[in-house]
């Protein structure tokens, strides 16, 4: 079987799996040298085609992701495009499709973007999400808003009435066996769409964000059973857009539940404090770790969402914690929040 992956978010890139192996794996900043690039050229697709020595009639399914709440920008409509419709090949049972159904819901309108009107109305110049993105997608100044095709990407999916918001000892004491016999939670953090590609219809999947960093990890581990976590820097630490604890077993991933961690939003919060930049910190700051020793621990910040009394839930609680404790230690604080000197070797 060969399968297209397609990632829209930051760090945008293409993949293709033939029989579970991966035979290409394309990343665009590698290519347009633009860190983080945001959205996918279709030479970037094609490219990843080529590199696997395939056609786009021998693609049988595409599985689609991207950054939470990034919409999936495409640089040429023609080629390329995408349509929440069941595709006749469509194979696997989708519950969250026929709870939609259901309950005669549009499922265009529970699609999220956060960033093609950010980019293209002038009044967001100056925000938040604008300095953020803005450098991953350069081509918002030289190029119209209608020279792209986009469709916004989906976030929510199928819940189980077993999660709940806890701190991480409860969940711990909690069985959550049912789960397992659960087969519309296992099927639930996919979507059927239909992909059209260089004259080709193919089926598609929006594949969970985190299901997808699951996916990653655990199919390339070698054991063919594994305790799984995810996360990564969702502000809220409520809900499972902030990462889950799942189990693997064979070709199956289960989810368990929502783990409400708040940890990599603190990463984040730290990492841009630090200078260290506003896409990308989180990661730098997971590498510097190891050579670190822990002076700045409270055991006060351990735990989820829920764990933590209200003064300490926001993670700038955190940040004037360790800024305190360094003073007292006698830390030169003078290059704090500058990269030239907090990154320099």
């Amino acid at each position: 079987m060969n399968i297209l992956g397609l990632h829209f978010g930051h760090d945008a890139a293409a993949c293709v799996l033939q029989d579970g192996e991966i035979a290409a794996y394309v990343m665009r900043e590698r290519h347009s040298r633009i860190k983080h690039a945001i959205s996918l050229e279709f030479k970037t697709i094609q490219m990843a085609l080529n590199e696997a020595h395939l056609r786009w009639d021998q693609i049988d399914y595409c599985a689609i992701t991207s950054t939470q709440n990034v919409e999936l920008i495409i640089d040429d409509p023609a080629a390329f495009s995408i349509r929440l419709e069941r595709h006749p090949k469509h194979r696997a049972p989708c519950p969250l499709e026929d709870l939609i159904q259901a309950q005669k819901l549009d499922p265009n309108e529970l699609l999220v973007h956060c960033l093609i009107d950010i980019f293209y109305e002038p009044r967001h110049a100056n925000s938040y999400l604008y300095r953020h993105y803005g450098h991953a997608f350069p081509e918002h100044r030289t190029r119209r808003r209608e020279d792209f095709s986009w469709i916004g990407t989906m976030n929510n999916f199928i819940s189980s009435p077993d999660w709940a918001d806890a701190p991480l000892n409860q969940i711990a004491a909690t069985n959550y066996a049912a789960i397992f016999q659960n087969e519309s939670v296992r099927h639930g953090f996919h979507y059927p769409v239909s992909v059209r590609a260089a004259g080709h219809d193919l089926p598609g999947y929006f594949i969970a964000h985190h299901m997808a960093h699951a996916a990653s990890n655990f199919y390339q581990s070698g054991f063919d059973k594994a305790a799984i976590l995810t996360h990564d820097g969702f502000p809220s630490g409520k809900g499972d857009l902030s990462g889950m604890f799942l189990w693997g077993e064979g070709h199956r991933i289960h989810p368990i539940t929502p783990h409400h961690l708040v940890i990599g939003a603190l990463y984040e919060n730290v990492g841009v404090h630090l200078g260290m930049g506003d896409v990308g910190p989180p990661g730098k700051l997971m590498g510097l770790a190891a050579y670190g020793q822990p002076r700045f621990f409270d055991r006060r910040f351990v735990g989820n969402q829920f764990d933590w009394p209200q003064a300490l839930a926001d993670t700038s609680v955190w940040m004037r914690h360790c800024l305190k404790l360094a003073r007292e230690m006698g830390y030169d604080l003078e290059p704090f929040g500058k990269p030239d000197q907090v990154l320099a070797p």
